[in-house]
């Protein structure tokens, strides 16, 4: 692949008509290189990503209070086992009633967990200095690092939300 970089780069630089073809030759250049980062990387991100945040599930003092960690690559979502908010006489819940269990699959929610905790658990974050996302709807937080996020970055971010998971928790 880096070959086949460097081969581009060469007809570019040799080639008569620079100024036309610069864009896409340019383009396909930028195309290869980031192709070499994402196939080296993803994987390896990936797998140190869903390996912390499984070990957060798994984790016996917040084990009721995370249902899945589900996504595919560097896209994660994390799902909360919050009671869903409560209905007003006027406007009908987004979230469909469920029982209330710790673990029983997508929508299952705990009593015993904290209120609107993904929301909570992003503010905490934000705090911290780590930018992440909720859903509109569902108890969920989404993971989107960038395809090219070093080793050290993913680890601390991984760090920031075990610990704002916990205090949430914590606080109740």
């Amino acid at each position: 692949m880096l070959y086949h970089a460097l081969q581009q780069l060469q007809l570019l630089m040799s080639s008569e008509k620079r100024t036309s073809w610069l864009t896409f030759r340019l383009g396909m250049l930028a195309f290869s290189f980031s192709s070499i980062g994402v196939d080296h990387f993803l994987p390896y991100r990936s797998t140190e990503l869903f390996s912390a945040l499984n070990a957060l599930k798994y984790d016996i003092n917040l084990r009721p209070h995370i249902l899945d960690v589900r996504g595919r690559g560097l896209m994660v979502g994390v799902e909360f086992a919050s009671p869903p908010p409560p209905s007003s006489p006027t406007t009908s819940s987004p979230v469909p009633p469920t029982e209330s269990v710790s673990d029983s699959g997508p929508g299952a929610h705990n009593a015993s967990t904290p209120a609107n905790m993904a929301s909570r658990v992003a503010a905490r974050c934000i705090e911290k200095g780590m930018l992440i996302l909720t859903t509109s709807v569902y108890q969920v937080i989404r993971f989107i690092p960038p395809l090219n996020v070093s080793k050290a970055d993913l680890a601390k971010g991984c760090q920031i939300f075990a610990e704002a998971v916990r205090e949430v928790v914590k606080e109740g």
